[in-house]
């Protein structure tokens, strides 16, 4: 699970490098003009054609998206439903996500809806479903402790209780783990919700 996750990541990189060096940098600098220019004027019509076109040049896509990154977070995400499919977007957020300190729930939560919402405005709703369910996917490939922390990033301790006594195939590694997460009013919430 962990070298499958590696793979995707190195390839993802190694994407992000090659394109980097047979992209055009006038094309990279012009087009990066442009996003940023439609997405501080919410120009969402011109977003979609831009992404249209990513679908034709997928390599373009990521050299931009990596120069995005840094920037504003809201710019990110609209550039990860923007520059690349939503398979990619959705293997990409993940990795932030794990990246994130358990702390950090708002943030991770707030990142998914965001990418999700831009599609919305983009006029993208298909790919809102591709892009969840290439993250439920994947996260079935994870080993139990980074599903553990996507589980406690994406819900509340309640919301994770009831969750997983409902699923009638909870896995008892994944509750123990969770469990081993939480501090003690969290924990204490989420027991209380798996009874």
């Amino acid at each position: 699970m962990l070298e499958s996750f590696r793979i995707i990541l190195l390839i993802v990189l190694s994407c992000i490098l090659w394109s980097c060096s047979s992209v055009d940098n006038k094309l990279v600098d012009s087009t990066l003009c442009d996003f940023n220019r439609y997405v501080s004027n919410n120009n969402y019509d011109s977003l979609s054609i831009l992404n249209d076109s990513f679908n034709k040049n997928p390599e373009l896509g990521l050299v931009i998206l990596s120069k995005v990154k840094d920037s504003i977070p809201i710019a990110y995400e609209a550039a990860l439903a923007v520059m690349v499919t939503p398979k990619n977007a959705a293997e990409i957020a993940l990795s932030n996500i794990l990246a994130m300190p358990e702390k950090d729930s708002n943030k991770a939560k707030m990142h998914i809806n965001q990418i999700a919402s831009w599609y919305s405005l983009i006029g993208k709703e298909k790919n809102i479903t591709i892009f969840k369910e290439t993250i439920d996917s994947c996260v079935k490939t994870y080993d139990i402790s980074k599903q553990a922390k996507l589980y406690i990033l994406s819900s509340s301790p309640k919301q994770l209780g009831n969750l997983l006594k409902q699923d009638s195939i909870t896995k008892k590694a994944l509750i123990s783990e969770i469990k081993s997460i939480y501090n003690n009013n969290d924990l204490i919430e989420f027991n209380n919700a798996l009874k």
